[in-house]
């Protein structure tokens, strides 16, 4: 995940733009995350695959916001 926000780094496209796409990123494995928690449990490998993912979406941001 953190090469979609290199990718989108190399697109011309406005930080704003930028910014509000990673957002939505975000809040889509966040749901994705809860909802696989809900149906398969919070331990399942699913669920926990979307966590790690979601933690590395939000490591990316917050290296970039350290910048």
């Amino acid at each position: 995940m953190h090469h979609n926000i290199q990718f989108l780094d190399c697109l011309n496209v406005s930080n704003g733009v930028k910014n509000k796409m990673i957002m939505i990123k975000i809040e889509e494995k966040r749901s994705e995350m809860l909802s696989s928690a809900k149906k398969y449990g919070f331990t399942s490998e699913i669920t926990v695959q979307c966590s790690q993912e979601l933690d590395k979406l939000l490591n990316a941001v917050q290296m970039k916001l350290n910048k």
